[in-house]
């Protein structure tokens, strides 16, 4: 892969994120490691990759971890940390997402109970938010158990 190539692809992968939300680093980060070709790469690494201070680098590792999207490592004889995509960092994504589909569908629930004797006009978008979020996890879950079903018969992460 031509090193044009390699940019453009870590580039559209820190849009990506920064379409959902997230800092645009931690998807040039992930971008990075992905198409490596390397098992692993070091903060110095990446930072030379993407052209970026280790300040920025090491925000975005240690969210990235925390996310469960990577995972830090070390190599006996090497005094520094390497960094790699983890083993079910895509299982973990959508587990972040449940949670929170979770956490909505409680805030739906206490908004309820904060409107229990309110007319049913005034609970109509809470009551719509809270089945939208209910159907949702639903959905979530039956997808994470084909694609742990899917794995198992296939003997893949």
């Amino acid at each position: 892969m031509k090193q044009q190539e390699r940019q453009q692809f870590v580039e559209e992968f820190g849009d990506r994120m920064d379409e959902f939300g997230l800092p645009r680093m931690y998807g040039r980060v992930l971008g990075a490691l992905l198409i490596s070709g390397k098992p692993m790469l070091s903060m110095q690494e990446l930072s030379a990759e993407l052209q970026a201070s280790h300040g920025s680098i090491s925000m975005a590792t240690q969210m990235l971890i925390r996310l469960g999207m990577i995972e830090k490592t070390s190599v006996p004889g090497e005094r520094r940390h390497f960094y790699r995509v983890g083993r079910n960092a895509w299982n973990t994504s959508f587990a972040n997402k449940l949670q929170y589909l979770e956490l909505m569908l409680d805030l739906a629930d206490r908004g309820l109970t904060l409107l229990d004797d309110a007319p049913e006009k005034t609970r109509e978008s809470l009551v719509q938010m809270r089945s939208f979020f209910d159907f949702f996890r639903g959905e979530f879950e039956g997808i994470v158990e084909r694609w742990e079903r899917s794995c198992a018969d296939s003997n893949s992460p």
